[in-house]
């Protein structure tokens, strides 16, 4: 009859759905079996040893300047840290960390220092827009720095003082996300 299999419809779709999650889950389920080695442990990456007994935490040379509120870049294996809030206050430091060697080294200061920061990089530049002042007052600037030369240049304005923002480098561009002006915090989108 076919008003009863129209009927019966919803009931053998969601009985199809329920196979393919079923299928899905036991799949996955699988194939994680299938990657752990005899040991119950996942197999090491290339270039990364991994011993189940051992922590798998290692305790790397610290950051020279502990802070927070910086903006962190990664560029040609190397993470840069810029500026930030330290024990002092706002600072424009800029350290750069080398994971081959272990080691920080300091590079050209930010000119501006700036806390709650973020950061984009574009083209081999790291791009440094507004940010929180030592006074507490949100700034309008954008510093871009060229890690190949180590030196700092200074951008187009952005339309408002803000920090606190997200931030995203995509095609080309930074697509700045809200941020706080002061006063308020914001729903406003930038496009750089």
């Amino acid at each position: 009859n076919p008003k009863d299999f129209l009927a019966a419809m919803p009931r053998i779709w969601l009985a199809v759905l329920v196979g393919i999650i079923l299928v899905t889950i036991l799949g996955s389920i699988g194939v994680a079996r299938g990657l752990m080695s005899e040991s119950g442990s996942p197999p090491a990456q290339p270039g990364l040893p991994l011993d189940a007994s051992g922590p798998r935490w290692l305790s790397m040379a610290s950051m020279p300047t502990a802070r927070s509120g910086l903006g962190l870049a990664s560029y040609e294996n190397q993470i840069y840290a810029i500026a930030g809030n330290g024990a002092n206050g706002v600072t424009g430091i800029v350290e750069r960390y080398d994971a081959i060697t272990d080691s920080w080294s300091t590079l050209a200061s930010k000119p501006t220092p700036v806390g709650d920061i973020q950061v984009g990089m574009i083209g081999g530049r790291i791009y440094v827009p507004g940010g929180m002042l030592a006074s507490g007052d949100p700034t309008d600037v954008l510093e871009i720095y060229d890690p190949r030369e180590d030196r700092w240049m200074e951008g187009a304005s952005l339309p408002a003082e803000v920090s606190g923002y997200g931030l995203v480098a995509y095609e080309g561009k930074l697509f700045l996300f809200g941020g706080f002006d002061g006063l308020s915090y914001l729903n406003s989108v930038y496009e750089y």
